[in-house]
């Protein structure tokens, strides 16, 4: 299947177009707090590591044909780090356990003593020898957590038009308004084999302080693949901030052995589901200082 990847794509002449469409008053007071939260959350959340616990689920439909389930659960150590070079949010993965059995005793703290060239490059065969165990023929490279709320950085906004709901919910137990989000300008933050892939959905945000308790994620491959990643936020005392709690994410893709791309008999439709949950959240800390990531 083809991959979807993270990409950081800034154009200034652009920008200044799209800043320039006309934002209602309230719409733009709300996304001014929640781009001072944002950048907060960059700075307080910068290295953070957390155990997580994430069950996968696959359904294969072969029509007729047959049909299969496949589930797998990963006992992980997870790195958030905020990479302020890119502007971006990246997320590794290491995995300490594969359906109870133990592969791992950990290492990603070891790992971030390193010096700097060693310590990048060790993330990143880390990254890619955990992703193996992920199951499903799609790659994805995108579900980091703590993506949208790039999106909602003063230096994203501009790519997004947004519309806001005039009620507020309760989620996650906070009182929480509802904007949406399209993006509308190319080359777009996702990209799939150098193709733009763009993004759409919602963010739920607390009107007082633009504290971000939801994100919803919407991505449309191909014509063959599409992906929906709802992440929920809690209040964390140790951390005194709110944090990343849970991630479902829904993935459907079409794979078919027909080389004109028609469904036949042999079309395999694939469906990935999974959940993630995140406990004992905490920074990096060394002789008391956390590490910047340059």
């Amino acid at each position: 299947m083809k991959s979807l990847a993270v990409a950081v794509c800034l154009s200034a002449s652009t920008w200044t177009l799209v800043s320039a469409r006309t934002v209602p008053s309230d719409l733009a007071m709300l996304l001014a707090s929640a781009g001072r939260y944002v950048q907060s959350f960059e700075r307080d959340f910068a290295i953070v590591i957390s155990e997580e616990t994430y069950r996968q689920r696959i359904d294969v439909d072969q029509g007729s044909l047959s049909s299969k389930t496949i589930s797998r659960e990963l006992q992980s150590e997870l790195l958030f780090m905020w990479v302020p070079d890119d502007r971006q949010w990246t997320a590794i993965r290491n995995v300490l356990a594969v359906d109870k059995k133990r592969i791992s005793d950990g290492g990603l703290e070891s790992v971030l003593k390193q010096p700097l060239a060693e310590r990048d490059s060790r993330l990143h065969l880390l990254a890619e020898h955990n992703a193996q165990f992920n199951i499903g023929s799609i790659y994805r490279n995108f579900n980091t957590p703590t993506l949208v709320l790039q999106f909602l950085d003063p230096d994203y906004r501009p790519r997004f038009a947004f519309t806001v709901e005039q009620r507020d919910e309760t989620i996650n137990g906070a009182s929480a308004r509802k904007i949406t989000f399209k993006e509308m300008q190319r080359p777009t933050v996702i990209v799939e084999r150098g193709e733009d892939r763009p993004s759409s959905g919602a963010i739920w945000v607390r009107p007082d302080d633009g504290t971000v308790i939801r994100t919803s994620l919407n991505v449309i491959g191909s014509l063959k693949s599409d992906a929906t990643i709802v992440v929920d936020y809690r209040r964390d005392a140790k951390m005194n901030m709110w944090v990343p709690s849970r991630m479902e994410e829904h993935y459907h893709a079409v794979a078919t052995d027909n080389p004109g791309g028609r469904m036949n008999r042999a079309t395999r439709f694939n469906k990935i589901s999974g959940v993630a949950t995140y406990t004992n959240v905490k920074r990096f800390e060394t002789s008391g200082r956390v590490i910047q990531h340059h």
